[in-house]
């Protein structure tokens, strides 16, 4: 799953991300390992399917996350919000530049 996710960052390529009872499809912005020792993807959610406007920013503790799936679909760029992010990290694996 690290290469996957530390690709999809690098080529800013959607993931489909099995978390909490729900398909989600978002945009990999930054991974890596908090001060609690947990691998966590900060993530900006998106509505694939455009039926209803569920746009928001996840902390996805990837512990909890199954069947990562990295899309053939890009995004441009970082979000707005991003930088307001609040998670103490011990290593960042990758960062959306």
């Amino acid at each position: 799953m690290e290469i996957e996710i530390l690709d999809a960052i690098k080529n800013k390529n959607l993931i489909e991300i099995y978390y909490k009872d729900k398909l989600r499809v978002v945009e990999p912005h930054c991974y890596g390992i908090s001060t609690c020792g947990k691998e966590y993807l900060i993530a900006y959610e998106i509505d694939i399917n455009y039926k209803k406007c569920s746009y928001s920013w996840k902390k996805i503790n990837l512990l909890k996350a199954e069947d990562v799936n990295v899309l053939i679909n890009t995004f441009k760029k970082t979000r707005n919000g991003f930088e307001k992010i609040n998670i103490n990290w011990t290593k960042i694996h990758s960062i959306l530049k």
